[in-house]
């Protein structure tokens, strides 16, 4: 709705400089505002038309012409798609640079950076999912798993990566001639490494070199076709040769990419500029190029944010203009060198298993087994999900390191480590599946989790305090399981068995502590009579069948409902008798009386109102059990 507000006000402007221009003559002003106003609507052509006649009359300005680039790259977004990579292109590569992992460090959403890629701020978001997370917090360890698949796919990267940093070394030094030998020498390694060639096209540019920086950037392109600073260093190359609608359109597709990347909106806005000026060779060479965005084009949002690399060479479209020449400092080199600091697969590693990747390469240290949901520690460890998680619950460190996972396991998150798990499912999906089934195998087998404490009750709210590792354990397997029930029986025997008789809890809300325990908030279901005992991962289980009670007849009724409003009636005058200290216990503890329900004479459970009173009867916890495992009231 506030779009179309938008573009009938924008229509609503146009009509009224429209009829300015036609009473009052051609202004310089009302053909800006017209020619903005044309932009915002998406008329292209009727915007460029406006600035032309504007520029007649006095030179436009930078940011009366931004309206104009913001609507192109608008235009372009809509007409021009781009076909997407598969999926498999990024299963070695970081999500910032692109480029293959250097010192990877996965962070708590479970997606993984390079180290140098990683911000220096303390408070950042996750660029893939913006999930925030603290870099203070953040253990800058090194994902041990991924760096050994990369020398295992890779074994020359780190070759590679020595010939960067002393090519950057050179490149910040201004040794351009040295590091232009230093990078071919590493691109001979590593031909298919789009960001040698990325950086190949800055230091010719540097050199004066614009045809082999242009050759540069078209490989760049060619390798990595979503990468916007291919298309950047292309239309630096073609400003300084003078092929100013070239870079016109090589500037649309870096925009296309990176809306907001500044420098190649700056560089867009000044040629556009420059080609305002009515010279008919000029203005029919940028409309050859606009001509497949002339038209009307509905308004959209911009797109992503990438990174904006805050580099520039001399250019000479800036110089007859009388700008300053640009020029680039340290900070933005080591910046530059930072980013091309990355080597890249010279392989795709879409084919089949060219790695050779087997399941000896994803073992979990824990359980020896095939890796299942695999998560990373801070310290850089990689463990099957359930088996770190049953490791926490006993000790709050790393099983192989013994660092300290104490705000690891306060987190809660846990998540899957994409990469390492997207690796997986590529290359040996059939034994993802095997090890998917075989736990489902273990986890499913007919039996339901027993919690040994105390009397619960149909539609009762139990509140639990969790702390014993195997229970913890079993809150945990209900929750991922999704069944989000167990069992409640009372101990006997000292505690060497539990009643045959219980009932179902269903688990509402938990609330974790950073130490491990956990507050768990049920309320009861069915009741059940335990038919077979057994035992699973240190707790209790047991095959059960539910109690029910038996149907009334239609003639007793009447009786049963008169009887159940009369004791109804007599507990709640009791209740409300109750002040002070034992009330609030009551409340706290079993919850306000429930009010009279309905009279069902097919209700399997009975009255809520009834097993609230047994709840808060002082009586023993043996004799409350007795009274659950009775049917129709017959206590």
């Amino acid at each position: 709705m506030v779009d179309l507000a938008q573009q009938d006000l924008k229509t609503n402007e146009r009509d009224v400089y429209e009829r300015i221009l036609r009473e009052d003559g051609p202004n310089r002003e009302i053909l800006v505002q017209l020619a903005i106003s044309y932009a915002c609507g998406g008329k292209i052509k009727l915007a460029f038309e406006a600035y032309v006649s504007a520029n007649a009359y006095k030179s436009v300005n930078l940011s009366d012409i931004q309206h104009l680039v913001k609507a192109l790259i608008r235009c372009v977004k809509d007409k021009k798609k781009r076909d997407s990579r598969p999926d498999t292109y990024d299963l070695f590569r970081c999500g910032q640079c692109l480029s293959l992992y250097e010192n990877p460090v996965t962070v708590a959403c479970g997606h993984t950076y390079c180290k140098n890629c990683l911000p220096k701020d303390e408070l950042q978001k996750c660029i893939k999912c913006n999930r925030p997370f603290n870099m203070q917090k953040l253990s800058m360890s090194t994902n041990i798993l991924l760096s050994s698949l990369i020398k295992k796919c890779f074994p020359g990267s780190a070759e590679i990566v020595k010939l960067k940093e002393n090519a950057h070394g050179y490149f910040t030094a201004k040794e351009y001639k040295k590091a232009l030998d230093t990078y071919i020498c590493a691109r001979k390694e590593a031909p298919n490494d789009y960001w040698i060639a990325s950086n190949l096209s800055i230091i010719n540019m540097k050199l004066g070199h614009f045809n082999k920086a242009l050759e540069h950037a078209d490989t760049t392109i060619k390798l990595c076709p979503d990468c916007s600073n291919g298309y950047y260093r292309k239309a630096l190359a073609l400003v300084e040769l003078a092929r100013l609608e070239e870079a016109v359109k090589v500037l649309l597709d870096c925009l296309t990419l990176t809306p907001e990347k500044k420098v190649a909106m700056d560089l867009l806005a000044e040629i556009l500029l420059k080609m305002l000026v009515p010279l008919h060779d000029q203005q029919r060479g940028l409309k050859s190029v606009l001509l497949p965005y002339f038209g009307d084009v509905r308004e959209s949002d911009g797109g992503n944010t990438c990174e904006t690399l805050t580099e520039s060479c001399g250019n000479k479209l800036l110089d007859d203009q009388g700008a300053s020449e640009k020029k680039t400092d340290v900070s933005d080199l080591e910046e530059t060198g930072e980013k091309s600091n990355h080597s890249s697969s010279s392989s795709d590693p879409s084919d089949d298993n060219q790695f050779h990747l087997t399941k000896e390469d994803f073992e979990c240290a824990i359980c020896m087994r095939f890796l299942l949901e695999p998560v990373t520690t801070p310290c850089g460890h990689t463990y099957c999900r359930e088996c770190l998680n049953r490791c926490l619950d006993h000790q709050n460190v790393c099983p192989l390191c013994k660092q300290s996972l104490v705000e690891y396991l306060a987190d809660h998150c846990h998540a899957i480590t994409h990469a390492t798990n997207s690796i997986m499912k590529f290359y040996l999906p059939k034994e993802c599946l095997k090890s998917e089934q075989q736990y489902e195998t273990e986890q499913l087998n007919g039996q339901i989790p027993i919690f040994e404490s105390t009397v619960a009750y149909p539609q009762i709210r139990c509140p639990l305090h969790v702390f014993e590792p195997r229970y913890k354990l079993m809150i945990r397997q209900c929750m991922e399981l999704g069944t989000r029930q167990f069992g409640m029986c009372i101990p006997i025997k000292n505690g060497q068995d539990f009643a045959s008789i219980g009932c179902m809890l269903k688990i509402l809300d938990v609330h974790y502590f950073t130490d491990g325990r956990a507050l768990v908030e049920t309320v009861g279901g069915r009741r059940f009579k335990v038919l077979e005992k057994g035992n699973k991962d240190g707790y209790s289980t047991a095959k059960v069948e539910f109690i029910a009670d038996t149907t009334v007849h239609q003639d007793g009724v009447p009786a049963l409902k008169k009887m159940n409003e009369e004791t109804y009636t007599a507990v709640k005058n009791w209740y409300e008798k109750l002040v002070g200290p034992p009330r609030d216990r009551i409340d706290q503890h079993a919850g306000p009386m429930p009010p009279l329900e309905d009279f069902d004479c097919n209700s399997v459970d009975g009255q809520t109102w009834s097993w609230w009173f047994i709840r808060v009867m002082p009586i023993e916890p043996r004799a409350q059990q007795t009274l659950l495992g009775k049917v129709n009231g017959e206590w």
